[in-house]
C-alpha cells in the first residue's frame, strides 16, 4: 500500500507555483547545484536525505557522508541503503516511528533510491531541518547499467527493456525536479560524472555545504577512493 497519495497531490497542486528565488548556486567547476541555502543554519540539527535513480550512483552519497562524519544508518549489502528506512519506505506510520527514534541524534541521514514526489514531500514535513541531496548520472549510462545488472523481466537486454530502463531513470529525475520546484528546503544536486573529473572539489564542496567539518586528509582520501572503481568493496 502506498501511503503518500495526499502528499503527492500537495506537490502536484503546488507545481505551478515556484517556491521563489531563495538562493540558486551552480558551481562552474563541479557543476554541483545548491538551492535554498540562504540563511540556513545546519550547525546544530540536520537530516540529510540521499536519493537518485536506480543504478544512478546514489550509493556514493552515503559512503561519502558516513566517512565525512554524518551517521547514515545501518547499510544494506553494498548499496549503502539504510535497511530500516528502505524496508518501511511505503508506510507513513512506520517512517514516523523510525524518524522519532533517529532524532535522538542531532544530525543524521539516510539513502533511499528512486523516491517519488509524495515521499519527498512527506519527508520534507516529517524530518527535522531536512536537506535533500540528489545525484544525477548520464541517463544513457544509467539505463545500460539497469539492463545489465537488474534481474527483472521489465529490463531485458533488448530495445523494450532498454526503453523501460531509460523511462525509469527519467521518471526518477522528474519526480525530484517536480518536488524541488516547490520545496523551501535546501537541496543539492550533484552530477556523478564530476566525482570522476573533479573528485576533490566535489567532496570538499559537499562537506562545506553541509557543514561537516572534515579535515583535508579525510577529503583527500575520499576523493581518491571515489575517483576510481571499487569503493563499495572497502571496509566500513
Amino acid at each position: 500500500m502506498y501511503d503518500f497519495k495526499d502528499y503527492t497531490q500537495a506537490v502536484n497542486a503546488a507545481h505551478s507555483t515556484d517556491a521563489g528565488d531563495t538562493g540558486f548556486v551552480a558551481d562552474a567547476g563541479t557543476r554541483m547545484v545548491a538551492i535554498n541555502f540562504d540563511d540556513v543554519d545546519l550547525s546544530s540539527q540536520m537530516t540529510v536525505v540521499c536519493s537518485g535513480a536506480a543504478r544512478g550512483g546514489s550509493s556514493i552519497l552515503p559512503y561519502l557522508l558516513q566517512n565525512l562524519g554524518l551517521p547514515m544508518g545501518q547499510f544494506e549489502a553494498n548499496n549503502y541503503e539504510d535497511i530500516e528506512m528502505l524496508r518501511n519506505r511505503q508506510s507513513v506510520d512506520a517512517l514516523a516511528g523510525i524518524i522519532e527514534k533517529r532524532n535522538a541524534q542531532d544530525r543524521w541521514g539516510f539513502k533511499i533510491p528512486s523516491l517519488r514526489r509524495g515521499q519527498f514531500k512527506y519527508l520534507e514535513e516529517a524530518l527535522r531541518n531536512p536537506v535533500f541531496v540528489y545525484i544525477l548520472r548520464n541517463p544513457l549510462m544509467t539505463a545500460q547499467s539497469v539492463i545489465t545488472r537488474a534481474a527483472h523481466e521489465n529490463y531485458t537486454e533488448d530495445r523494450k527493456g532498454f526503453a523501460n530502463a531509460l523511462e525509469g531513470c527519467l521518471q526518477s529525475y522528474l519526480e525530484f525536479a517536480t518536488f524541488m520546484r516547490q520545496t523551501p528546503c535546501p537541496c543539492i544536486l550533484l552530477p556523478m560524472e564530476a566525482l570522476k573529473t573533479a573528485p576533490r572539489d566535489c567532496v570538499a564542496a559537499l562537506d562545506a555545504r553541509l557543514g561537516l567539518g572534515a579535515d583535508d586528509e579525510t577529503i583527500d582520501r575520499l576523493a581518491g577512493e571515489v575517483s576510481v572503481s571499487g569503493y563499495k568493496q572497502r571496509p566500513r
